[in-house]
């Protein structure tokens, strides 16, 4: 190979390369030479030295990724630390539960991943534009966006929250 290959190869100027090439020939690793039949350029060869062995080792994981399934409550009902093992958690609570990542984190100190599998995640749903926006009320529509992004009816204690927040919207209060 001759040193504009290397250069090239190595994104560098030829003359960075002579210097990075310098030691290498120094030590023994590589030997310079001019080309026969172009003397101008300059060939760079490895030397037995130079030359090294490449074994594939397997790749072997320090922990194993462990694949838990259940309710929050479920999972969390053990009362010990799960060890040094790393975790893949899926919730199936229906309800989003507050802070559940970090409070999972109290018995898997190795929680990796947290996704849910309930209604809402099952359903890919696209939100579009309501129909007949002016004869529905707020509370209306917010009820109908929330099903749609939750596959599910708000309940009675969701819905008397956002109505409470909309009316404190309309007086001006919030």
């Amino acid at each position: 190979m001759s040193m504009s290959q290397v250069a090239s190869a190595i994104s560098a100027s030829k003359e960075q390369t002579t210097r990075a090439v310098a030691p290498l020939e120094d030590q023994g690793y590589v030997r310079r030479s001019h080309d026969k039949e172009n003397r101008r350029i300059v060939r760079l060869e490895m030397t037995e030295k130079g030359h090294i062995n490449i074994r594939e080792l397997p790749l072997l994981a320090p922990r194993e990724i462990k694949k838990l399934k259940g309710t929050f409550e479920e999972l969390t009902r053990i009362r010990e630390l799960m060890g040094d093992d790393y975790y893949y958690i899926t919730l199936t609570d229906e309800d989003d539960i507050p802070n559940a990542l970090t409070r999972l984190r109290d018995f898997y100190p190795n929680l990796m991943k947290l996704d849910y599998d309930n209604k809402r995640t099952r359903t890919d749903r696209q939100v579009g534009i309501a129909d007949d926006v002016d004869s529905k009320t707020p509370i209306k529509l917010f009820e109908e966006l929330y099903e749609l992004q939750n596959n599910q009816p708000m309940s009675e204690e969701q819905r008397s929250y956002v109505n409470t927040l909309i009316e404190k919207i309309w007086e001006g209060s919030l």
